[in-house]
């Protein structure tokens, strides 16, 4: 699979960014605790599913328990890796015969405020459901403040996945645009247009505009409640695959 651009210009903003002096900062690990529950009024990922295999229709509702752990280190402010895991249970009301147990590893090397205020990534993950796949992921973002309560938020670059299940393995460029709100009540509120490219490796190409909203609220240390909702609109080169679709989601997670 060639490597596009964006890769490589990342990979070289990494390696350009200065080193700056002084030992390595081992941080102190960080847990995780998460529920949530998703509504999906595409769940068969087709405008219209086959009714042998999704005969309660195309909605559904799944709940997730999850479990992660993970640590940093950081050589000054510039420089960071993050290293973690995380366990997931998930189970869907109308098909319980999708539900199940994931696995993911996850390493992810960045570097902040370069030339123009760009942050850049490059992320591996490792995934294991009943099958496994990998994941690779190289990317700049830029937060920009435009006032006390105001930021704007810009993200960009390429993704490939890899998987050992057929008909799974893609890759793609993504973008994503918006703003976030910050509200003294400890609120915050977040709205993005984003933009998928998916090329699967047997010849289907996707594309997906989406736009969210999504609203965190703290409600004591540590501890998150979250809502979202998302509205996306695929079309694809496969029939059946072009579709408005919406998802709502709602959870809480606590971090120790």
């Amino acid at each position: 699979m060639r490597s596009p651009l964006v890769a490589l210009v990342v990979l070289v903003a990494l390696w350009l960014a200065p080193l700056p002096a002084g030992a390595v900062e081992i941080h102190r690990p960080v847990g995780s605790i998460s529920v949530e529950t998703l509504y999906d009024d595409h769940v068969s990922g087709r405008s219209a599913p086959e009714v042998e295999l999704y005969p309660a229709g195309n909605s559904d509702w799944r709940g997730g328990l999850s479990l992660g752990l993970g640590t940093e280190f950081s050589h000054g402010d510039r420089w960071n890796l993050y290293l973690g895991a995380r366990l997931k249970t998930y189970r869907y009301l109308n098909y319980p015969d999708f539900s199940g147990m994931a696995g993911t590893v996850t390493a992810e090397l960045s570097s902040y405020e370069l030339p123009l205020g760009l942050d850049a990534f490059m992320s591996y993950g490792y995934s294991s459901a009943g099958f496994e796949s990998q994941s690779h992921t190289a990317a700049f973002s830029l937060e920009r403040p435009m006032g006390r309560h105001f930021t704007l938020l810009l993200a960009g670059g390429q993704y490939w996945h890899v998987s050992n299940a057929e008909g799974l393995s893609n890759r793609g460029p993504f973008g994503d645009g918006g703003v976030r709100l910050t509200f003294p009540t400890r609120t915050s509120l977040t709205a993005l247009v984003s933009v998928l490219g998916q090329r699967f490796d047997y010849g289907r190409d996707d594309q997906i505009l989406s736009a969210s909203l999504s609203l965190s609220q703290r409600l004591w240390k540590g501890t998150y409640l979250r809502a979202g909702y998302r509205r996306d609109l695929s079309t694809s080169n496969e029939p059946g695959r072009s579709f408005p679709g919406n998802a709502v989601s709602i959870g809480t997670s606590y971090y120790f």
